[in-house]
């Protein structure tokens, strides 16, 4: 008698698979001694040619319909969540609105940890590995309580730690994805079994978008850093660490515009280094590069509480704008340091101070050439002293 071809087939558990083989593995590692054989539920499938039974119409519909709806609940969590973090200007940020929405993918326990390489790298390198110490900085569930600092930092952890150790391992299946971006390495995530959002794919997306983002946030402060060291080198002088001629034009002009209208009068001081030629003769251009370090310390300690604006103005001219005249102060310090000093030339500096009052209606450049004119004069009496 003929038959129709029948193929029977199994359904097998595959979770229960993969938690036996991860306990095998734990067994094996703590020096145990597993079982040689492990067993798993299996189910025939008997009816139904090809091995297909009636009911499984009923259940893949079920599933098609379930999982059309999850779609739906999902893309409406991701639209939310990519139109907030694509805003934010900071990873507290990113990393607080990521805890609000990845609740509503309805994980099991979530913990996020960022790699400390990743968080102190530098705008011209790459992470390409994630350190020794890992931050946990953002989480979502029941079993962990703790709190986090002002950089969203709940606990700090060696990176040979699934998660920090206040934390408990109890559960029979941990899922460990990896935070990347590119060739970028910034952390981990850490899941608890594999819910239906890790099954759909949907935990996987989110944290591809929250990758994105975070590397996004990180090298804009990355670049703004980097071009607030170059505005600042490019107001200061590179061997004093005064301003230099731009900070006059950027900063100078506020300091003399904010004494003329709060106190009504500014105070120019002009200090010049006597015999600058004869130090660099004698001792080289390195012993007269100490003679200008030297001095510009001498404007700093007289400066310290006076809230003046001070400049390298020339090779060896400097620039005081006060509210009062610090010349004796800066005396003071000069003499001081010259009782320090153990170099083979004795520093002598020459000042000129000018009052400028508000009523005089004078610019910044008549200002300066008029404390100028009066240096000028103080050292040619100084050398006739002499």
């Amino acid at each position: 008698m003929r038959t129709n071809p029948r193929i029977t087939t199994v359904d097998r558990d595959y979770f229960t698979i993969a938690q036996t083989a991860m306990r095998t593995l734990e067994q094996s590692l703590d020096g145990m001694n597993p079982p040689k054989r492990a067993y798993s539920p299996v189910r025939y499938v008997l009816g139904g040619s090809y091995g297909y039974q009636t009911n499984y119409e009923e259940k893949a519909m079920s599933d098609v319909y379930t999982l059309d709806n999850s779609l739906k609940h999902f893309y409406e969590i991701l639209s939310l969540f990519q139109s907030t973090v694509m805003s934010a200007d900071s990873l507290e940020v990113i990393l607080r609105v990521s805890e609000k929405y990845a609740k509503e993918l309805e994980c099991n326990n979530v913990y996020l940890s960022v790699s400390d390489r990743y968080l102190r790298s530098d705008y011209d390198h790459g992470v390409d590995s994630y350190g020794p110490v890992m931050h946990l900085m953002a989480y979502t569930g029941k079993d962990y309580r703790g709190k986090c600092d002002e950089k969203h930092i709940y606990s700090s952890y060696l990176t040979r730690h699934l998660l920090p150790p206040e934390i408990a391992l109890n559960k029979p299946l941990y899922v460990v994805l990896p935070l990347r971006h590119n060739e970028t390495c910034i952390g981990v995530a850490v899941t608890e079994g594999v819910s239906s959002a890790m099954r759909h794919g949907f935990l996987t997306f989110f944290l591809t978008l929250l990758a994105g983002s975070m590397e996004s946030v990180q090298k804009k402060e990355q670049l703004r850093i980097a071009n607030a060291r170059l505005d600042n080198l490019y107001v200061h002088d590179q061997l004093t660490g005064l301003f230099n001629r731009f900070g006059l034009d950027r900063f100078g002009t506020i300091a003399y515009e904010h004494l003329l209208r709060d106190f009504g009068a500014a105070h120019f001081i002009f200090v010049d280094i006597d015999d600058m030629k004869g130090i660099n003769d004698n001792g080289g251009h390195e012993m007269g590069d100490l003679a200008i370090r030297d001095t510009a310390e001498i404007i700093r300690r007289a400066t310290r509480d006076e809230n003046a604006f001070s400049m390298r103005y020339g090779d060896d001219e400097f620039l005081l704008i006060c509210r009062r005249n610090l010349i004796s102060k800066l005396e003071r310090e000069l003499e001081a340091e010259r009782n320090n000093m153990q170099y083979p030339y004795l520093l002598s500096l020459s000042m000129g101070a000018c009052l400028v009052q508000k009523e005089e209606q004078l610019s910044l450049m008549e200002a300066i050439e008029q404390a100028d004119r009066q240096m000028y004069r103080n050292k040619r009496a100084h050398k006739e002293d002499r």
